[in-house]
């Protein structure tokens, strides 16, 4: 094969890999978010003096007004971690609404799997069982199923959050 048809079948295979990749402004976005998130979850649990091991084996905290004050304050903490982080990928999920492709939407979906991993290593419970079964089981690759993912994840940390709350708080809600 000559070095001019060679030249151009890797040009066309480069295009279409980028093509199917999120655009650089939202790769940035998403993997900034994704990053910052997995870091504050880590320096919360760090400042707090509690072990992975013990908040992980705290996952009765919040039903029934039980457990640990300092527990609830750090899942209470790493829950607003993750709200932040939706909106931050739900801005990239609406921009690409109209033209995303379902290897930019399955790429969002494993980015959100992945927050959700280090939410649940802290004993926010089924944070990975939930983004699964809203994509029943397998990558989303539309931009309903993923915004799906997105709706159901944070109802899941909205009611975690709730059940943080100690009694005499939720009475005032």
């Amino acid at each position: 094969m000559s070095k001019s048809k060679m030249l151009k079948i890797t040009s066309i295979l480069i295009l279409i890999a980028s093509c199917s990749m999120l655009p650089a402004h939202l790769k940035t976005k998403v993997y900034d978010s994704s990053n910052d998130a997995k870091n504050k979850i880590d320096q919360i649990v760090k400042e707090s003096g509690l072990t992975i091991e013990s908040l992980k084996e705290s996952n009765k905290t919040g039903s029934k007004e039980v457990g640990d004050p300092k527990i609830r304050a750090v899942k209470i903490k790493v829950i607003e971690v993750g709200e932040k982080f939706l909106s931050s990928i739900k801005e990239a999920i609406e921009e690409l609404k109209e033209k995303g492709t379902g290897k930019q939407f399955s790429e969002i979906y494993h980015t959100i799997l992945s927050v959700a991993n280090s939410m649940e290593k802290i004993g926010i419970q089924k944070a990975t069982a939930t983004v699964k079964m809203a994509a029943d089981g397998k990558a989303s690759t539309s931009y309903e199923s993923i915004n799906n993912v997105h709706e159901k994840l944070l109802a899941k940390l909205q009611v975690v959050k709730e059940k943080q709350k100690p009694a005499e708080e939720k009475k005032r809600s």
